[in-house]
């Protein structure tokens, strides 16, 4: 009687784990992402390299020496082809504290030349370093000789005492030459200025940007030789049409930022607010706000402009329908300083800091990646 029933349970045994297995294949069959990621320690990296490029990724020419503020590139090979690269598989890249990722909001996929999403990459900065995690995705199952690139802008946070710097690429140490093989110092001192004719700038965009600040700079010295004594200076502020919200509540950023020379210091600036669009005044200034539907602000400013000083109007202009930034838009604002024909055009767009790309052979057919080619046996493997 007790044998009757240990073979009964052990056949309800049997039974439940072949539901759950054939539950699990199931869900894995379907695409969906394994529990967890692991790292794959067979994935070869080559050609690791640090350039010095402007925040948009040009390349910086006419100067032998990288300061703090300024970005890098890094870039790095990695290949595959005799690590049986799975879904699920993991690289890691950890570089130094020094070096920031300028943008973490989003997921970042790696694509293939013709467009599809073989992989996804994690961007982190923490106190110590800066991570980025790359996924495989399902698209590489039964694929083989797994190959690509990973770039990304980098922006310098502080010197270096070193010509080069080591990073981890999948727990294997890589020390990297900086550029110009030497080390990162500060940016020599100049004696601060202000403005000498009007101009416009626009903080930059991140993947999760609901709106773009705007920046019109006009020269006191300007001001006061194009406006009476006393007189207001009106500003009409045009952007791109059909973009942006017409909510009042928006305009609120407007203001009036007074920089001047700091007189303890030549070499650096003073900064203080003197006027905003919900109401404050100090020392004669004034700022007067005037929306008009969606696209169209009216600023009206007055104060005793020193010819010492550079005047920022800010403004901020909030995507519609509370949406993030479009990749693919060039939003323009325009700023006419009526009564003088001076018009400032400022252009904002996105800047992708992360590029990934991948190939790999499946059968005979091979999706190559841009810019990816074999490493020479003679590359230097982590």
């Amino acid at each position: 009687m007790n044998l009757h029933r240990s073979h009964t349970s052990r056949r309800r045994v049997a039974t439940a784990v072949s539901a759950i297995l054939a539950t699990s294949a199931t869900f894995l069959g379907a695409g969906a992402p394994p529990a967890q990621a692991k790292i794959n320690s067979d994935i070869v990296f080559t050609d690791a390299i640090f350039k010095h490029v402007d925040p948009s990724g040009t390349p910086v020419t006419g100067r032998q020496e990288v300061w703090q503020g300024d970005n890098l590139e890094f870039s790095v090979n990695y290949d595959g082809t005799n690590a049986r690269v799975a879904f699920g598989d993991e690289f890691t890249v950890e570089l130094p504290a020094f070096l920031r990722l300028q943008d973490t909001a989003a997921r970042r996929p790696m694509t293939t030349a013709d467009g599809t999403k073989a992989g996804e990459c994690t961007l982190n900065n923490t106190d110590t370093n800066s991570t980025i995690s790359c996924v495989f995705k399902e698209t590489i199952r039964r694929k083989t000789e797994v190959k690509g690139s990973i770039r990304v802008n980098l922006q310098v946070s502080e010197t270096t005492t070193t010509a080069a710097t080591e990073i981890s690429l999948s727990g294997k140490t890589q020390t990297i030459p900086l550029p110009y093989d030497k080390p990162i110092g500060v940016k020599p001192a100049e004696p601060w200025q202000p403005a000498s004719e009007p101009e416009g700038r626009a903080e930059q965009l991140t993947s999760n940007s609901k709106g773009i600040n705007w920046d019109v700079m006009a020269p006191g010295t300007w001001l006061n030789a194009n406006h009476p004594s006393g007189a207001q200076v009106i500003i009409k502020d045009t952007t791109t049409s059909g973009m942006f919200s017409a909510e009042a509540a928006d305009r609120a950023y407007n203001r009036v930022i007074e920089e001047c020379g700091d007189p303890r210091n030549p070499n650096t600036s003073l900064s203080r607010v003197v006027a905003d669009g919900v109401g404050k005044s100090v020392d004669g200034f004034q700022l007067k706000v005037d929306s008009a539907g969606q696209q169209e602000t009216t600023l009206a400013m007055s104060g005793p402009w020193s010819n010492r000083c550079t005047y920022h109007v800010k403004l901020r202009s909030v995507f519609a329908d509370n949406q993030t930034v479009d990749k693919a838009t060039t939003y323009v604002n325009t700023a006419s300083f009526q009564g003088v024909s001076t018009t400032v055009t400022t252009e904002s767009r996105y800047q992708e800091t992360f590029e990934g790309s991948v190939s790999y052979h499946e059968g005979v057919r091979v999706k190559p990646a841009p810019g990816i080619t074999d490493a020479p046996p003679s590359s230097e493997n982590a």
